[in-house]
């Protein structure tokens, strides 16, 4: 009787030390940031989807600087700029098809443009087409140089000529319009 008497008390002991423990607050550690909890995206993924956002983005403001612009000028950039990027975004498509991904294009707010006529738009849009331009540009060189799938960067490397004559053309009329 005396043994049980000691093991129910030990029992007892372990028991409340157990609930004190549990009720007692903790101190937790911190919480890893939102960025490490986030799954890293592969290079060459994150190239397809920001070239996939970028072309279908350049095609609907193309498109609508065609219809908006207020000069012959903007309208034949627009044209040139819907035409290029909807063979650029179809050539895409189709290698990341061939390569099993799925770009996750982000879509486009338009408001800012749809809002403008005549020579604000023409001025907002080439200041956006400067903008655009130089960011494809930067983005394909660097995926011409540095991406992982040979496929892409030489896809990337084969645009990069044709980026750099947009940026000039957009560049150079940017400037006849005081943008």
């Amino acid at each position: 009787m005396a043994r049980s008497a000691i093991w129910y008390g030990i029992s007892t002991l372990a028991l409340l030390a157990l609930a004190a423990c549990a009720a007692a607050p903790t101190a937790t550690s911190p919480a890893p940031p939102p960025a490490a909890l986030a799954v890293p995206i592969n290079p060459d993924q994150d190239f397809l989807n920001r070239a996939a956002t970028g072309t279908r983005n350049e095609i609907e403001l193309g498109r609508l600087a065609q219809q908006s612009g207020s000069t012959a000028p903007v309208r034949a950039l627009g044209a040139h700029i819907a035409a290029e990027h909807t063979r650029v975004h179809a050539g895409l498509m189709a290698l990341a098809r061939r390569l099993n991904q799925v770009p996750n294009a982000s879509p486009l707010d338009l408001s800012q443009f749809t809002a403008l006529s005549g020579p604000d738009f023409d001025r907002q849009f080439l200041a956006d087409q400067v903008k655009n331009q130089r960011e494809a540009l930067g983005l394909f060189e660097t995926e011409a140089e540095v991406g992982q799938d040979p496929r892409l960067r030489r896809c990337a490397r084969e645009q990069v000529p044709l980026l750099r004559r947009d940026l000039q053309r957009s560049e150079s009329l940017a400037a006849r319009f005081g943008t």
